[in-house]
């Protein structure tokens, strides 16, 4: 298994429920969460993709043909919507389309 971190953690509002049921997307493939989502970091499964360091990791959004919606992003974290947006720091970058 190949592992890739990310430096985002609960602390940036991504949720410990994600813990091993979460999902991101690099490079257009929706990568799973692997270990216990800590307060800075997590780590994803990156067996079958071949990343680098820099690589964009879309939390909510579309990367490629694979979207993350809110809704979907929120019944995972088991949060509403809204509670989710008003926990992601305001440090983490945001593209307004």
């Amino acid at each position: 298994m190949k592992i890739a971190s990310v430096p985002v953690g609960y602390g940036y509002g991504f949720s410990r429920s994600l813990s091993n049921t979460g999902r991101v997307l690099v490079k257009g493939k929706r990568l799973s969460v692997v270990g216990t989502v800590n307060m800075n970091m997590f780590l994803i499964e990156v067996t079958n993709v071949n990343v680098e360091v820099g690589d964009t990791v879309t939390i909510i959004g579309k990367d490629g043909k694979q979207t993350i919606n809110v809704s979907y992003f929120g019944n995972l974290s088991e949060q509403l919507n809204y509670e989710l947006l008003t926990r992601l720091d305001k440090s983490i970058p945001r593209v307004v389309i």
